[in-house]
């Protein structure tokens, strides 16, 4: 048995262990001409026969290296022309794309590797992606997301199988048949076989950081040990097994501890949160930030982070965290919500205390109050002859005012959080003061009962848990001080209409003219 042959069943074997392949699926594998890839290239072109699976590769060209790239690109090239395996061929040009992005070379060059993955692995209908992780890549992993302190779940170091698209389990897989081989079980293989392979020189860059611990920091390690890699490797399977579990645990108290927006975004209920054990807290409040972020991603996520939101968490008041990735975390009324960039710019509420805003600001809110989008929007006065019509845009919205009159047995008014009817006479009375679209004054005033009981417009918005950083935003219908309309909430009881009145009916839609609407059964005079 030659050591050629025992190295390719080492890989057949952890294949079949770990499930990465089943007969009859195609597998895509991620050349870029290094000695791991083409090593993983050479391998599976044997083993494709034998576990019945058929084979091409991918080629990313990043235009980092100049000519030395091109000739990584003419090499792999050759190489698949000798192997009789489809090639695929990407050019994109990285250092442009990363000043684009505000991102390194190293994460914008990863990024549009595996976006170029998976589009490839779409046209050619492959349910698997191979890339050429080793034993080495894995050490490194582990020491890097152990320095960066990003807990158990980075202790897991890299997955031998794990989705494409993270928390999508229907994409294509992402398999790494090296990963239990060491760099010089590699390059012994490529040298029985007699083949060659291209050296990346920016690999040899100490000041990026993977690298360092490449070439410093495990080598040390290697010489208190032999086997430092492989005793890192394995606790980092111990590690994988352990999240597992912990995922399922942590799966079920979050069905009582996190609720979810209408655009997705998460809320974190402090209540049933405190009761959970405290280490399940923070594996929570990790998942409150995989759901509010990009891609469901924990990239740049730490200890540090997490301890953040524990503060957050256990203080009091209103607060805010900012975090990795734009997104920033706010307490208030029981709930932490977590923003992702322009909804945290938008000063989006929270869910369930009637002051939810839309994800895209140019949505109207599921519920809850209708927020200015501009957080000076000053003030547009309104003139609505009766009978007429007039079309104002205020805050981002655009209001449409109708005039009419009840009938005398009473006027069907559906419930509608965008649309009420203000009684004419309201308007009327006040011939010195004009109709206004506005935010709130010092001084406003709200009547909240039919004998006319009036309450501070302030007092309002705390009872109805609009947090103070959003009340200066809610839109209002008003004449002088007295509110008639709070928008996507409630009207004044002087401002409803009486059977046989004039009425003006207001009507909001977005820009664009999208109306929400919460139709309910017509009750008659109730607007």
């Amino acid at each position: 048995m030659t050591d050629a042959f025992r190295f390719e069943q080492k890989i057949r074997n952890m294949m079949k262990r770990c499930r990465m392949v089943s007969p009859g699926q195609r597998m895509l594998a991620a050349v870029s001409g290094g000695a791991d890839s083409v090593c993983l290239l050479a391998v599976l072109h044997v083993l494709a026969p034998e576990l019945s699976f058929s084979l091409e590769a991918v080629h990313v060209e990043h235009g980092i290296r100049g000519e030395e790239s091109l000739q990584d690109c003419a090499y792999v090239e050759k190489l698949c022309g000798e192997l009789g395996v489809r090639l695929t061929v990407r050019h994109i040009h990285v250092p442009e794309l990363a000043r684009k992005s505000g991102r390194t070379e190293e994460e914008e060059a990863r990024i549009q590797r595996y976006r170029i993955f998976e589009e490839t692995a779409e046209q050619c209908g492959a349910q698997r992606v191979a890339v050429a992780h080793h034993l080495g890549d894995q050490a490194e992993t582990v020491l890097w997301n152990l320095i960066r302190g990003s807990g158990l779940r980075g202790l897991r170091g890299i997955l031998p199988v794990r989705p494409l698209r993270d928390g999508q389990a229907a994409s294509p897989l992402v398999v790494r048949p090296l990963l239990e081989t060491s760099r010089e079980e590699i390059e012994q293989y490529l040298e029985t076989r007699g083949l060659s392979y291209r050296t990346d020189r920016t690999n040899l860059d100490k000041t990026v950081t993977r690298n360092k611990i490449r070439h410093d920091i495990l080598p040390d390690l290697i010489k208190l040990n032999a086997q430092a890699p492989r005793h890192i490797a394995q606790a980092a399977e111990e590690a994988a097994e352990a999240e597992a579990y912990l995922e399922r645990v942590t799966a079920r108290a979050a069905e009582g501890c996190i609720h979810c927006r209408a655009n997705g975004q998460p809320v974190l209920l402090l209540e049933p949160w405190q009761k959970e054990e405290p280490f399940i807290r923070h594996r929570l409040l990790r998942e409150c930030i995989r759901r509010a972020s990009e891609h469901g991603s924990l990239k740049d996520i730490g200890a540090v982070h997490v301890e953040a939101l524990m503060g957050l968490a256990c203080g009091g008041g209103e607060k805010s965290v900012s975090l990795p990735g734009g997104l920033t975390a706010v307490r208030a009324y029981g709930q932490i919500r977590f923003l992702s960039g322009a909804a945290a710019l938008s000063g989006e509420a929270l869910p369930a205390a009637g002051t939810v805003l839309p994800a895209t600001g140019t949505a109207l809110p599921v519920s809850g109050a209708l927020y200015a989008q501009d957080a000076r929007p000053g003030e547009r006065w309104v003139e609505v002859p009766f009978p007429g019509r007039q079309v104002v845009r205020y805050g981002g919205y655009c209001f449409s005012l109708v005039c009419g009159c009840a009938e005398e047995n009473g006027i069907c008014i559906p419930k509608k959080r965008f649309t009420k009817w203000i009684a004419y006479a309201t308007i009327a009375q006040k011939e010195s003061q004009k109709l206004c679209f506005r935010t709130r004054r010092p001084g406003d005033v709200l009547v909240v009962r039919q004998d006319g009981s009036r309450k501070k417009l302030s007092d309002y918005l705390i009872d109805e848990k609009i947090p103070s950083s959003l009340r200066d935003r809610v839109v209002l219908l008003a004449i002088g001080s007295e509110v008639l309309w709070v928008a996507g909430m409630r009207i004044s009881e002087k401002a409803r209409v009486t059977p046989g009145s004039a009425y003006v009916k207001v009507s909001c839609s977005t820009l664009e003219g999208q109306e929400v609407e919460d139709e309910r059964e017509c009750q008659c005079t109730d607007s």
